[in-house]
Parts: structure tokens; C-alpha cells; sequence
């Protein structure tokens, strides 16, 4: 580990646990372990000025972490073509979304984002869909585009 991160500690689970509830005593100092090990909480850049597009199972939108984040038509729905409004079948695309602009603890709290919806509430998603959508996304240049997939080998 150490060639891999320098200084890096590593706890037994025990300690964890214990790290933990001390933290949660103050909420005002908590940080999720999985955003401190990322070191999210030590990020200097705010992501001003930069769009990241969200290739997912949607967005909530109105999520309070993400409010005012989605740019105007920034949403589109590959899986069912006649819906307009920003949903989220799983809850992944949210997840992910909060994760990287979430405005308490995102990694990028200030940038903007668009979201294009590929998986339906089963998880998955048509070979078609998913061009369609990195097409859509070519067109509109967002400076990142996130892609968290993974799939079920048949």
C-alpha cells in the first residue's frame, strides 16, 4: 500500500466502526468514509465553470444536494422518448450526480451538470440507447462525462 498512497493508514474494520461513531457525535465534522478515502472533503478545485455529463438511470433533480445544478434541457430519456422531466429509475444516476456536484460534500460543488437516462428500473439498457446517448452527449461537450456501468456476462 505504501507504493501505492504514501502515508496512507489503514484500519481494521473495529477501528472503523469506532472512527465512526466518534465522528457522528459531531455531525458538523462527519465525512463518509468512502468520500474521506478519496480525500473529497480535502478538494480545493469547486468545479466552476465546468459541465459534467451523466450517463446513467437518470436524475432526481430535485434532490436537495443537487438543486439549480441541472442546465436547462440538460436531461435527456433514451430509455422512454416521450418523457421530459428529469426521473431516476434506480436511483444510481443520483447517487453518482451527488457524489461528483453534490453541494455539501461533492467533489465539483459548483459545476453544472447534464444527465442522459439509459437504464430502465431493471438496470438495463439497448445497445441503441447507450450510442444515442454518447452521441447526445458529443453534441452538447461537457468537459467530463462520467460512465459508471457494469454488466451481467450472459
Amino acid at each position: 500500500m505504501e507504493s501505492i498512497r504514501a502515508n496512507h493508514i489503514i484500519v481494521s474494520d473495529k477501528e472503523e466502526k469506532v472512527k465512526l461513531k466518534n465522528r457522528l457525535y459531531d455531525s458538523s465534522s462527519y465525512v463518509p468514509w468512502n468520500i474521506e478515502s478519496i480525500q473529497a472533503d480535502r478538494v480545493t478545485k469547486t468545479g466552476k465553470n465546468i459541465v459534467v455529463g451523466i450517463i446513467d438511470s437518470g436524475v432526481n433533480a430535485n434532490h436537495p444536494e443537487l438543486q439549480g445544478a441541472l442546465l436547462p434541457g440538460g436531461f435527456k430519456d433514451f430509455v422512454d422518448s416521450s418523457n421530459t422531466v428529469p426521473i431516476d429509475s434506480t436511483g444510481h444516476g443520483t447517487h453518482v450526480a451527488g457524489t461528483i456536484l453534490g453541494r455539501t460534500i461533492g467533489i465539483a460543488r459548483e459545476a453544472k451538470f447534464i444527465v442522459a437516462r439509459v437504464f430502465n428500473e431493471s438496470g438495463e439498457a439497448s445497445d441503441e440507447g447507450l450510442l444515442a446517448a454518447g452521441d447526445w452527449m458529443l453534441e452538447r461537450k461537457p468537459q467530463v462525462v462520467n460512465n459508471s456501468w457494469g454488466w451481467k456476462q450472459r
